[in-house]
């Protein structure tokens, strides 16, 4: 049995506005990408960027003419393992052709409270920025320089040195997040602060701003075949949705349900939080229970154990799996001894059925997993309820 840990005193915590730190401080886009080539930001997971090819023998970015000497004094290596590549060709082209034709472009936020800074407001930037100066892709539906620019890189020879020249030193406002801001309070300013046109989920929020341990054990769970099996396939790795189901059955692990107070968003990130406090044997007996509790999801109910049933008999079950569902039925099968469950498991079929009527008929179960799922009274109802269905028919049908 896993230790629970004090939830309702972290969510007691009270914002102070004396814990928010920021400075301004001013940059070069050459400096951000020296600092970016050097580890000091890291927007990229570095098994994917490894190589260092878009600087010449020189150790600068392509042209001569363009060097500047400063130095930068931050180093380390830190894996966001978030997702960089939303933007299209031409959303990536046309912020380009604002650097190049000066116009002002939005202040950049980062958390400089450790080593290396982390990205908090920006990622699309500057992954479009490093991704032109590495000549990844060809400028398209340009506004203003489509004529003299459209389908040059920036390393093609073609491209004036002149506009090369004002990419890289296009003068950035950046907002800094000071050492000795609460992390609590870091990672409400960003979620704030991310306002960009594509903005990053609460999943990928919470794996940026909890990294290493929690987000690599979160990452690990996601990926196990248990997990695939019992949820059909059918959980999306984009944009980090499967993460969230694994870190909602390790939330209502290491916290008591009964102290969740509505914050769904909350609760997940002081789930995560939790993990940096955790032994190894904790996380190995963590993911055990997730495993087995997989392993038993799939058996009782199969490829549908985490889909909502539905009152139409064309169609017996929900299009995907059901983040409400999830958690519920996962946090009760963890809970139920090997015996209870050989129960169950020798009721097969007639368990399939009375739980598909109960989750349909019990009006409070229903509403539970289908509206406001996310509020105190529907997570304790239908944890509650089907707890009480479980535990019914373990009684009704042992010899």
């Amino acid at each position: 049995m896993l230790e629970k840990s004090d939830y309702k005193k972290k969510s007691e915590l009270k914002y102070d506005p004396e814990d928010v730190n920021i400075r301004i401080q001013r940059f070069r886009i050459l400096n951000i990408l020296e600092m970016l080539d050097g580890d000091a930001i890291d927007v990229f997971d570095k098994d994917l960027d490894e190589t260092n090819f878009w600087k010449n023998k020189d150790n600068h970015f392509f042209d001569d003419e363009l060097k500047n000497d400063f130095e930068i004094d931050i180093d380390e290596v830190d894996d966001l393992q978030r997702n960089t590549g939303l933007w299209n060709i031409e959303q990536k082209s046309k912020f380009i052709e604002s650097l190049m034709i000066r116009i002002p472009i939005p202040a950049f936020y980062f958390d400089g409270s450790q080593k290396p800074w982390r990205v908090i407001d920006g990622l699309q930037r500057l992954h479009t920025i490093r991704g032109f100066v590495k000549n990844e892709f060809k400028l398209s539906g340009l506004e203003y320089l489509q004529d003299d620019c459209g389908g040059l890189t920036y390393g093609d020879g073609k491209l004036p040195a002149y506009l090369k020249r004002r990419i890289l030193d296009t003068e950035i406002i950046a907002y800094i997040i000071n050492p000795g801001t609460p992390n609590n309070v870091k990672y409400n300013i960003f979620k704030r602060i991310n306002t960009g046109g594509l903005q990053l989920n609460g999943q990928e929020i919470r794996n940026a701003f909890f990294p290493e341990r929690p987000a690599e054990f979160i990452k690990k769970l996601s990926i196990l075949n248990e997990f695939k099996e019992a949820s059909n396939n059918k959980v999306s790795t984009r944009r980090m949705v499967d993460r969230e189901y694994v870190t909602r059955f390790v939330a209502f692990q290491v916290f008591n349900y009964n102290d969740y107070n509505g914050k769904m968003d909350f609760f997940l990130s002081e789930a995560m939080n939790d993990l940096y406090s955790r032994s190894d044997f904790d996380l190995n007996n963590l993911e055990t229970i997730f495993s087995k509790t997989m392993k038993r999801a799939y058996e009782l109910l199969d490829s549908y154990a985490f889909y909502r049933p539905l009152k139409d008999h064309e169609k017996a079950w929900g299009r995907l799996p059901n983040k409400a569902l999830f958690d519920t039925l996962s946090y009760n099968l963890s809970i139920i001894s090997e015996a209870d469950f050989n129960v169950i498991l020798n009721n097969k079929n007639e368990f399939k059925k009375s739980y598909k009527e109960f989750m349909i008929s019990d009006e409070i179960m229903f509403k539970s997993i289908n509206d406001t799922t996310g509020s105190k009274t529907a997570v304790t109802n239908r944890i509650n309820g089907l707890y009480k269905f479980i535990r019914d028919f373990i009684d009704d049908n042992k010899c």
